[in-house]
């Protein structure tokens, strides 16, 4: 397994690590892995594949990247992926590759809005998607904002997933929902879904798929009875599940 680090000296200056295993050669596919808010993304491959390319990045205010946790935002989060998806795509090693995106938890945001608003992802890969107004409940981020309103609107934070934030996470999370551009989306989805993980996401996935589907776009729906919050307990079972897709789709 080859490791490659580098720092972007541009923008939020991103840390990315790819993983290139040894049966990698130039034009095999690329996963650019998106990670949740709850942990740092760390510099770690999740997964079990021996010729496929794994990327993974801090974005801002996570890790080695650094910044306050209080002022990321989807939005700014996209941003990060973008410079990171150019990183790539200026490295010898990436050429003629298929790229696409891994989104787990609050990485899900990221790699569906990146996929609706460029036309450069060649697949989108979701676990424990986080696109709907539900994730989060009893205190998603709607209800959240509902509540607090004056407090944001004047300058305040409030409490969403243990950390305070202005309002700028809350009105881009609510506003600019994923759901709302479904029709944008301009490459295959593969939606993953613990059966362990809460009610919410359960349903933010099926939401999701059944959006995309009336949408008319090419997306696949898998659900693992035993799997968690990230899969990490049917990690075997979700590589395989991953891998055949992508053969599906005619990536690999």
């Amino acid at each position: 397994m080859e490791k490659i680090s580098a720092r972007l000296d541009t923008n939020d200056k991103n840390f990315i690590t790819a993983f290139l295993p040894i049966n990698f050669k130039a034009g095999n596919p690329i996963v650019i892995v998106c990670g949740g808010w709850e942990s740092p993304a760390g510099q770690k491959n999740p997964f079990m594949f021996d010729d496929i390319g794994v990327v993974v990045f801090d974005y801002f205010g996570c890790g080695k990247t650094g910044g306050d946790p209080a002022l990321v935002t989807h939005k700014r989060y996209k941003s990060n992926l973008e410079d990171v998806f150019d990183w790539v795509c200026e490295q010898k090693w990436s050429q003629g590759s298929k790229i696409g995106t891994y989104g787990v938890s609050a990485g899900t945001v990221c790699s569906l809005r990146f996929a609706q608003d460029f036309n450069r992802s060649s697949f989108a890969i979701l676990t424990a998607s986080c696109n709907t107004a539900f994730v989060g409940m009893p205190n998603s981020p709607a209800k959240v904002l509902a509540e607090n309103l004056s407090v944001l609107a004047n300058g305040g934070t409030a409490s969403m997933f243990g950390v305070e934030r202005k309002a700028e996470y809350f009105t881009d999370f609510v506003g600019n929902s994923a759901l709302y551009s479904i029709d944008k989306t301009n490459c295959p989805v593969l939606i993953l879904q613990g059966k362990k993980d809460n009610i919410w996401r359960q349903g933010d996935a099926y939401i999701c798929y059944l959006a995309l589907k009336k949408a008319e776009k090419q997306v696949k729906h898998i659900e693992f009875e035993d799997g968690d919050h990230g899969l990490g307990t049917v990690a075997r079972e979700r590589d395989e599940a991953i891998y055949l897709w992508l053969k599906e789709i005619g990536i690999v």
